[in-house]
């Protein structure tokens, strides 16, 4: 614990200083209250001066001189201004100073520490380290997001390592500002953290609640009884040990035994606790805690906090001790924090992994991963679980590897005894939680409560007392975590919700209604969106230095516990095959396998010829198959994002590519805005659209059978191995829906079942757009007999060998071979290979327009002026989205013409004969403007 010093002249200042660094205070903090006229002893020049003449060097360092701009102020001269504050900077450098904390002082000025700190011209190799001040207490939440707003412009001018959180009361207003600070460590990881604290007394809340101080928020309830007080403070102490703030007492301390009792009543050990560096591994990327305004356990309930070490701000590495082995005089071991890091099924990394950071820089960690055997309808389908399965056999050998740590494996049934305490917990929790949009079944309810329960017993099992885990994006996890957090803070236990597995976070993304420069949830309008939501993505950290383990480990199940993709059972019992292991035999599942195939990728030629080569599901390397690391989080998206950057490749070699990142995250915000996209049409009329249900057609579709070989070697790839090329996969849709008329959703669920990478929000967004009901409507068809993608072959040879004996001429349109070639190669249409299930293709594409275009002609109230669909979004507004031409309807419901002198974006013509993925007719006008809308192909690496 640092402390403030109390003196009104240069002997009182020296005299307290060595006081307190001589009964163990980490540093001493020196305000600046008054101007040099009213006090020159106590000058900030001054003052270090005076101290430096009676201190050692190394205690220098520990000394933090405040520089406040309202005594040091040139109100005529801001240039006058910085000018003083950049020479005591180089003269507090020179007397071993290490850090200052500048403040602009009550009231409001021109030139103010912003204002200072974006001025400031002086290198960082010429001053010390310079903290600001931040309060997280304002009561009102549009002066604590201005406070926020102030503190990310601070630290964007790259001049502050510090921040220094001012005196208040309410805790969950506190636990909120240190989930926030924790993202922000993310950003910026060398940031250290300070708190100050008031050792209560009966004269200090008598003089509060005479004179309360200017910006220090205190409780009714803090100031009405010492005993109360210091319970509070009590809190805040937890708090600030679970994210490793090191606190600051701003009460006088005039001989040892005040600094001991002071230890005492703050329910700290009164001995001077071993030093823990926290400045080797911040926290990083939190973005949510316990909200305010919720009830905290009562006072005479809570236990009194104990010891946990926070580093001084000059220990150096050598000399920190290990909060395992660390002890005080007495030689007991101090007691450390314990936090579990909840794994989720995105983020199964060590590097660039926010929650775990933040974790082992806190104190114990204790991995877990929990997998209900109910879950909800939307969960890893059987190809997903199968990867899922061996990256939790990496992480954990990662974890034992590089930490000795382990990570505990739960797999709660849900139907355990009803006098089980944490399922009634759990229950009790759900109960208070609004059910979400996309996530009102019974099984999600199920996996929402079971999980609860079994991170309740975790933190028990491991004496946590906080849960930290990587925020979900999709409906049914966001419940579970709801559900979660409401159990948690129930039993007072802190947790900490962060970003990590996007580069924007969708609830900070606004996309105005209307035309933005395109249409309302397409590229280009959410990229700028993006870019106005906050500052862009940051580079990401290195996996932790270090971890420290749990005091006891909870007991772990076995990764066959799981059932992760486990085989059928038989009906006599038996087992039947392991349809996975064939599958995952071609691929390396591990975080180690990620970044080597991002750096073969990127660095091999692969990025350089992306442009070229795209289309192309004959060349190996064409495309960086990095879609499953991505998906489970093996590979963080900042990661490839920044690698990406890093190459030195010209833009236009770059571009498409760099945006697959950015048609991710589009995916995820239109499932926040739409939850129930995975199954429900976001153009809510398309839900009467008339679609086949020949259940034989999808069938054939699913197993590779439809008698078009680029359609059959796509699907037998994918369920084969779970994956396929980008572009076939558009092939594949577009022959579902354009040719079958079969719905899209039979389309997604039939890839979210057997996609090793299948990602509800990419794969939803994919489908409802091939299937015209989702913001942006393929622009196109892709036809199934030229084999475009395939112009050598090869694809079609691998994967339906049965025509591997075809000319490359005849190879993806078989049926018009001459016979003789087709005997030749050992073909027999029908018996061993199929014939076309749709003969003629014009005319049952023809069918499918017409059901579309009978069901927008019985919804035009949601049809525009222009013909275009009209999309209601929550806010209530009404916009218009991207349909096209062929699809446009005037007000009585018959086809529009194209505008006159144009073809028009999305003309009427079918494009049987389109090659390469590519849509042709892009760029048409589109009320006097151009557009710029991308193929919608999702964003499969």
């Amino acid at each position: 614990m640092r402390a403030e010093v109390f003196a009104k002249d240069t002997q009182s200042l020296v005299t307290a200083s060595r006081l307190l660094l001589s009964v163990g205070a980490r540093g001493i903090n020196v305000p600046n209250k008054a101007t040099v006229a009213q006090n020159p002893e106590l000058a900030p020049a001054a003052a270090l001066h005076s101290l430096a003449a009676a201190l050692s060097t190394t205690e220098m360092k520990g000394v933090c001189p405040h520089y406040s701009l309202k005594f040091n102020n040139d109100a005529r001269d801001p240039a006058s201004t910085l000018r003083r504050f950049e020479a005591f900077c180089e003269e507090a450098a020179s007397l071993h100073v290490r850090e200052i904390l500048l403040v602009s002082g009550s009231g409001s000025r021109s030139f103010d520490s912003l204002a200072c700190l974006k001025a400031l011209t002086l290198p960082a190799e010429r001053r010390p380290a310079i903290g600001v001040a931040f309060n997280p207490f304002f009561p009102d939440r549009a002066a604590r997001m201005r406070e926020r707003a102030r503190l990310r412009q601070k630290l964007n001018t790259g001049a502050v390592s510090a921040i220094w959180l001012q005196i208040g009361s309410d805790v969950l207003l506190l636990r909120e500002a240190l989930a926030f600070l924790a993202e922000l460590r993310g950003v910026h990881p060398a940031l250290r953290l300070y708190g100050s604290v008031f050792l209560p007394s009966r004269k200090l809340l008598a003089q509060l609640k005479f004179r309360p101080w200017n910006g220090v928020f205190l409780s009714a309830e803090y100031l009405s009884s010492v005993e109360v007080a210091s319970t509070i403070t009590c809190r805040v102490l937890d708090a600030y040990a679970t994210h490793g703030v090191e606190p600051l007492l701003e009460s006088a301390v005039r001989s040892r035994a005040e600094w001991r009792a002071a230890r005492e009543q703050l329910g700290l050990s009164p001995d001077i606790p071993a030093a823990l560096s926290t400045a080797e591994d911040p926290a990083a990327d939190a973005t949510e805690a316990t909200e305010p305004g919720l009830s905290e356990p009562p006072l005479s309930k809570r236990p009194r906090r104990q010891s946990n070490p926070i580093a001084p701000v000059d220990a150096e590495p050598a000399a920190a001790v290990s909060p395992a082995t660390s002890a005080g005089a007495s030689g007991a071991a101090a007691p450390t924090a314990c936090t579990l890091v909840w794994f989720r099924t995105f983020d199964i990394r060590l590097a660039d992994h926010a929650p775990l950071r933040a974790a082992a820089s806190a104190g114990a960690v204790c991995p877990c991963f929990v997998w209900p055997a109910r879950r909800g309808t939307w969960s890893l389908g059987g190809a997903a679980q199968a990867w899922l399965r061996e990256a939790l056999r990496s992480l954990a050998g990662g974890l034992r590897e590089h930490y000795s740590s382990r990570l505990v494996l739960r797999a709660p049934s849900g139907g355990g005894d009803a006098s089980d305490e944490y399922l009634a917990a759990a229950a009790a929790a759900s109960s208070k939680v609004a059910v979400l949009r996309g996530a009102d079944c019974a099984a999600a309810e199920a996996e929402a409560v079971t999980t609860a329960a079994e991170l309740l017993r975790l933190a028990d099992e491991s004496s946590a007392r906080a849960v930290y885990w990587h925020r979900s994006y999709e409906p049914e996890g966001q419940r579970v975590e709801a559900v979660v957090r409401e159990a948690l803070r129930g039993r007072g236990i802190a947790c900490v919700a962060m970003a990590g597995a996007l580069l924007y976070e969708p609830a900070a993304v606004h996309c105005p209604a209307g035309w933005q420069g395109g249409h309302w949830g397409t590229l280009m309008p959410f990229l700028r969106a993006c870019e106005r939501s906050g500052p862009p993505p940051t580079r990401p950290t290195e996996r932790p230095v270090a971890m420290q383990p749990p005091c006891a480990w909870p007991a772990s199940g076995a990764l066959e516990d799981l059932r992760l993709a486990a085989p059928p059972v038989l009906s006599g019992g038996s087992v039947g095959r392991d349809w996975s292991a064939a599958m995952m035999a071609g691929w390396e599942v591990s975080e180690a396998a990620a970044a080597r195939a991002m750096e073969d990728f990127v660095g091999g030629g692969g990025l350089a010829g992306y442009e070229a080569r795209r289309s192309r599901a004959d060349e190996p390397g064409a495309v960086s198959r990095l879609s499953a690391f991505l998906r489970f989080g093996q590979l963080s998206p900042r990661a490839l994002h920044f690698a990406v950057r890093d190459a030195g490749l010209p833009r236009e070699q770059v571009k498409t590519f760099a945006r697959r990142l950015h048609w991710r995250d589009l995916a995820s915000f239109h499932l926040s805005v739409f939850p129930e996209m995975p199954w429900r049409p976001i153009r809510a009329h398309y839900a009467s659209h008339e679609w086949s249900g020949d259940a034989s057609a999808l069938r054939a579709w699913q197993r590779g059978n439809t008698g078009f070989p680029m359609v059959d070697a796509g699907m037998r790839c994918l369920y084969a191995t779970g994956w396929m090329h980008q572009s076939v996969r558009m092939v594949v849709a577009s022959f579902l829906i354009e040719y079958l008329g079969i719905s899209w959703v039979d389309g997604a669920r039939w890839f979210h079942d057997t996609l090793v990478d299948a990602d509800l929000a990419i794969n939803s967004m994919m489908w409802q757009n091939a299937g015209r009901s989702g913001i942006d409507q393929w622009n196109f068809v892709l036809s199934p007999e030229t084999g475009s993608q395939d112009p050598s072959g090869g694809y079609v040879r691998k994967w339906v060998p049965e025509l591997a004996g075809l000319p490359t001429k005849h190879l993806h349109a078989p049926w018009k071979a001459p016979a003789a070639t087709l005997s030749a190669a050992g073909v027999e249409l029908g018996a061993t290979y199929p014939h076309r299930i749709v003969p003629d293709l014009p005319a049952a594409r023809r069918i499918t327009v017409a059901a579309l275009l009978r069901m927008r002609a019985s919804s035009l109230d949601f049809n525009d002026a222009g013909g275009y669909d009209l999309v209601t979004l929550p806010t209530g507004e009404t916009t218009r989205v991207f349909t096209k031409q062929e699809f446009r309807l005037t007000a009585s419901g018959l086809l529009k013409p194209p505008p006159s002198g144009s073809r028009g974006r999305g003309s009427a013509r079918s494009r049987h004969t389109s090659g390469g993925g590519r849509a042709s007719g892009r760029g048409a006008q589109l009320q006097g403007k151009v557009s710029t809308g991308q193929k919608k192909i999702s964003s499969f690496f």
